[in-house]
């Protein structure tokens, strides 16, 4: 049964590059960066900077002449900038957000945008990026919940008036 399901094979017979365009190059380049500081990463917006002889290899003219500026996969690029400390603190993050979600009991319209940049952070890395808009996203979303919390909490101790 081994080799019954090709990734490759059925990608490349629509006729499509089965490195997603050289992205698979890249990703596995960045496993092997994350590699060399596997716990605590390279630091936050460590990594993609100009003079950094290790993205300075990756611009060499026959590895990557379309110039990468990302990982283009957020958690591969998370993983080698905050490393496995990281990652863990990170779905932490993560499962405390969709329990104390539980805890408000009620539709929020930023819970989609939270697991929207999720989704998307698959294949683009936005996440805890200053200039991405879904990385903001993720972040108010987040303050969002946490005020609706304290909103609740509030009228729960008879601080607040019931809302008309």
């Amino acid at each position: 049964m081994a080799g019954a399901l090709d990734l490759g094979e059925i990608i490349g017979s629509f006729g499509k590059d089965t490195t997603f365009t050289g992205r698979t190059d890249i990703w596995m380049e960045m496993l092997d960066e994350a590699r060399a500081h596997p716990f605590l990463g390279c630091g936050l917006a460590g990594f993609w900077v100009i003079d950094n002889p290790s993205v300075l290899a990756l611009y060499a003219p026959d590895l990557f002449p379309w110039r990468p500026t990302e990982g283009h996969e957020g958690y591969l690029d998370l993983l080698n900038e905050i490393g496995v400390v990281g990652i863990l603190l990170l779905g932490l993050m993560v499962v405390s957000y969709f329990r104390n979600l539980a805890k408000v009991g009620k539709p929020s319209f930023w819970k989609w945008l939270f697991i929207g940049v999720l989704i998307v952070n698959l294949t683009e890395s936005t996440l805890f990026r200053s200039a991405s808009f879904t990385g903001w996203m993720f972040v108010l979303s987040y303050v969002a919940l946490y005020a609706e919390l304290i909103q609740s909490k509030a009228h729960a101790a008879g601080s607040l008036p019931a809302a008309a």
